[in-house]
């Protein structure tokens, strides 16, 4: 099996285990979708605060790569204090009361400290190589941890009353997309800061990962649960992803090939993987509303 499908594969079987041990919180099927919304934009934000940092320092779309390390901040900022507290406004109406989550959100926000304060001195102007490196690898920290998090949330929130196990799964894997979209961004700005072997193999894995998801969002992938929708929404939406990949696709597999990109390109490319990740965003909003109508 390609490492890609098996990527996936990872994916749905964590769902699985979670859904089998059943969901024991006391919450309704909104709350359950926002929180698990939110959980798994922490990881996408995350992607973006590298991404960008990266692509300010090479001045890549200046004012835009500036206003997106300073608004994923704000946002990691806010998730992780409604998915404690509550936030209405967000969807997530109750107190966060299982302790295990808690602890892991402590933990989180231990982690978070330092990243949101180097983000802020490549705001300040400080964009040297040690600072993103050291930005890099507290991110990855709390990245992962981030990653655990839905876990733990998928685990105590997704069953049969809140989130039928084929939308979550659906959910999870259009999620990843929008966090795909930001690590392409970073890698590629890190093909062209030091022209890494490893930062190219990371970028064709990636790539790959990108577009067998989108395939499968499309027509399905049955050993997983992933079944393909037929909402003429999303039909739509998904439509206008394949077309603003398609223009993606190829820039990155020649990056990736040894290519090099001009400033215009630089810019183009970060901008256009930013819009992709917007556009993956109202995906994924129409899914969870597809989501609540089958709960």
């Amino acid at each position: 099996m390609i490492p890609t499908k098996r990527s996936i594969l990872t994916t749905a079987a964590a769902l699985l285990i979670a859904a089998g041990g059943g969901a024991s919180a006391k919450t309704d099927g909104a709350d359950a979708n926002a929180r698990l919304a939110f959980s798994d934009k922490l990881n996408m934000y995350s992607q973006r605060i590298v991404g960008s940092a990266c692509a300010h320092s090479l001045q890549d779309a200046p004012f835009e790569s500036r206003g997106f390390l300073a608004v994923a901040g704000r946002e990691i900022n806010r998730i992780l204090i409604a998915l404690e507290k509550g936030d209405p406004a967000l969807g997530i109406s109750s107190v966060e009361e299982n302790e295990n989550i808690l602890e892991l959100l402590k933990e989180i926000k231990q982690e978070w400290g330092p990243v949101y304060t180097i983000s802020h001195r490549v705001l300040s102007g400080d964009s040297s190589d040690t600072v993103l490196e050291d930005l890099e690898k507290r991110n990855a920290d709390f990245s992962e941890n981030a990653l655990r998090l839905v876990g733990l949330i998928s685990n105590q929130y997704t069953d049969a009353d809140s989130l039928q196990l084929s939308d979550s799964v659906r959910l999870q894997v259009a999620g990843r997309q929008r966090t795909l979209s930001q690590k392409l961004s970073f890698e590629a700005c890190q093909i062209q800061k030091t022209g890494a072997t490893e930062a190219r193999a990371a970028l064709s894995e990636t790539v790959n990962l990108f577009e067998l998801s989108a395939g499968a969002l499309r027509t399905g992938m049955p050993e997983v649960g992933l079944i393909p929708t037929d909402d003429p929404v999303l039909v739509v939406a998904l439509d206008g992803i394949d077309r603003l990949w398609s223009e993606l696709k190829w820039p990155l597999m020649a990056l990736e090939q040894d290519a090099v990109w001009d400033k215009n390109t630089q810019s183009r490319m970060y901008l256009k993987l930013n819009e992709l990740m917007h556009e993956m965003d109202k995906v994924v909003i129409e899914y969870t509303k597809a989501a609540k109508l089958n709960s």
